[in-house]
């Protein structure tokens, strides 16, 4: 039975057995050549990772715990009454903490 309307990107590419070898073959120096360029290239990785991990947790020592002077000015805004927050907002920002606590 033949099986049709098979996704043609997903099929495993098939080679003609016949057509594979007559094709042109680089000559025997140009093998090797390119055999020892594979095995004299080097790759060097420098791993920094840690020193730039080390420099961010400097950094976020350094921040004060609470941006006081936000807090000042939020707390004068309370006192005086003027401080006002839509509940929209509210409801919004209640929402993406319950999400992120379920996800």
């Amino acid at each position: 039975m033949k099986i049709k309307d098979v996704n043609p990107y997903l099929q495993t590419p098939t080679t003609d057995v016949k057509k594979a070898g007559k094709g042109e073959r680089p000559a025997q120096g140009s093998e090797r050549q390119a055999e020892k360029v594979k095995t004299t290239r080097e790759d060097r990785i420098e791993l920094r990772s840690s020193q730039i991990m080390e420099r961010a947790k400097a950094r976020v020592r350094e921040m004060p715990e609470v941006r006081e002077e936000r807090v000042e000015a939020l707390k004068r805004q309370i006192e005086s009454g003027s401080y006002n927050v839509p509940p929209e907002q509210v409801a919004r920002a209640m929402l993406s903490d319950l999400l992120k606590d379920i996800f």
